[in-house]
């Protein structure tokens, strides 16, 4: 079977494709150019509203027109809360440093999990008191450190295990 191919006529498809290809991506940025330009005006437009808007309230912020007494209002409001809440932070930032002091002892620990010792078991668990003592000393260290971590502010997060000695 014999296959007759005219190859220039492929070779002038070929590149009538090509040149639709480029003409498409011509288009296509010329079209993503304009709407870059309007995205431009538009906020050219914005900003301009705003400084008429501003240049406005400040001329007439004493005596509004009826139209306009509502959007003052509101902005008057949106001032004061903002005046309110500057004055609060800076109360809080010249307010004392909050200061934790715990002193943890020993004694201050109870062992929940220590059944009550029997009349005559006594003697045993007198014994065995040192080593919870040791249990209890270490708890008491780790609180300690834990405290001393909170107020440096450099508390474990809950992503950041403990370091466990």
């Amino acid at each position: 079977m014999a296959f007759n191919f005219d190859f220039g006529s492929i070779k002038e498809k070929m590149g009538n494709l090509a040149q639709a290809g480029v003409a498409q991506g011509k288009k296509v940025a010329a079209i993503a150019r304009l709407k870059t330009d309007n995205m431009a005006q538009q906020d050219a437009v914005r900003k301009a509203y705003f400084a008429i808007g501003k240049a406005y309230y400040a001329k007439m912020q004493g005596h509004p027109d009826e139209e306009f007494a509502e959007l003052f209002g509101k902005v008057d409001a949106a001032m004061s809360a903002i005046a309110a809440n500057n004055a609060a932070l800076k109360n809080l930032k010249a307010a004392e440093e909050v200061v934790i002091d715990v002193d943890i002892t020993p004694d201050d620990v109870v062992d929940e999990t220590a059944e009550a010792p029997a009349a005559e078991e006594a003697a045993p668990a007198e014994e065995a008191a040192p080593a919870e003592e040791s249990t209890v000393d270490d708890v008491v260290a780790d609180v300690q450190e834990t405290v001393a971590e909170v107020t440096e502010g450099e508390a474990p997060t809950a992503d950041e295990p403990k370091d466990e000695a």
